[in-house]
């Protein structure tokens, strides 16, 4: 059975403490997939990666799970293949956080170019 939610912040830390909360969350949760034979671990937002993976994971706690940590654009594109459409028309562009992965842009893009109906602006 999977989890149907990870730990998540109960409270606000104050600033002084936040970075060893931050270790303390990234810790739980490592903790709480290490209980699952999986491959990847699927966040909803390249920032939730980020954090995991990155900001909290292995650069602040020494600790990096065994599982993928991959956002779920790219689990779906790279992953599992799929394409999907819409039919939407107009324009679109892209916001990258500053930190999303910088090898990863050309597939979102991608995605949009090669499924959707949109014009698509690179800013």
């Amino acid at each position: 059975m999977f989890p149907t939610q990870i730990y998540a912040a109960e409270y606000l830390p104050p600033p002084w403490e936040s970075w060893n909360y931050t270790k303390k969350m990234v810790n739980e949760n490592l903790n709480l997939f290490a209980n699952f034979d999986t491959s990847h671990i699927i966040t909803a937002c390249p920032t939730c990666r980020y954090g995991l993976y990155e900001m909290g994971g292995e650069k602040q706690t020494g600790r990096r799970s065994k599982a993928e940590t991959t956002d779920i654009l790219i689990y779906l594109k790279e992953v599992l293949k799929i394409d999907f459409k819409s039919e939407r028309k107009g324009t679109s562009t892209i916001h990258f956080p500053c930190h999303y992965q910088q090898d990863k842009h050309g597939v979102v893009e991608d995605i949009v170019n090669e499924n959707t109906s949109t014009e698509y602006k690179k800013n």
